[in-house]
């Protein structure tokens, strides 16, 4: 079990890891609360944590088999993809940094950054070289 620190909006936070603030943590539950359908939800809870992050896009991955598998994806636009292990969608639409993916996965620490391609463990990435300007 892990324990997601909860935090009022402008208050600090001690653990030094990643917060969720107290609306983002209202938001979920009113989504979970408001929906029976599973991929309804799953979809709702990808855009309120993408907006929490404060990131552009994500991409969900569950431990399936024992294997890291990619579930869903969210778009810079709230559009959630729904992802399945015989999944039909656009190879190009579904792309990460498999180095960041791994780096999580080994270390189980969280990973917030404002520019991969200057961090030395991550630059090298195809995923991350092919998508920089």
């Amino acid at each position: 079990m892990f324990e997601l620190p909860v935090q009022r909006k402008g208050s600090s936070h001690e653990h030094g890891g990643p917060s969720l603030d107290m609306e983002t943590v209202l938001k979920a539950s009113q989504a979970i609360s408001g929906e029976v359908q599973l991929d309804e939800l799953m979809r709702k809870l990808l855009v309120i944590l993408r907006e929490n992050a404060g990131a552009e896009r994500g991409v969900l991955f569950l431990v399936d088999d024992s294997v890291l598998a990619p579930r869903a994806q969210v778009a810079a636009d709230g559009t959630v993809l729904l992802l399945t292990a015989t999944s039909d969608a656009n190879p190009s639409a579904l792309e990460w940094a498999t180095s960041m993916v791994n780096f999580v996965a080994r270390s189980g620490e969280s990973l917030v950054l404002d520019d991969a391609s200057t961090d030395v463990r991550f630059r090298d990435d195809p995923h991350i070289a092919a998508t920089q300007p």
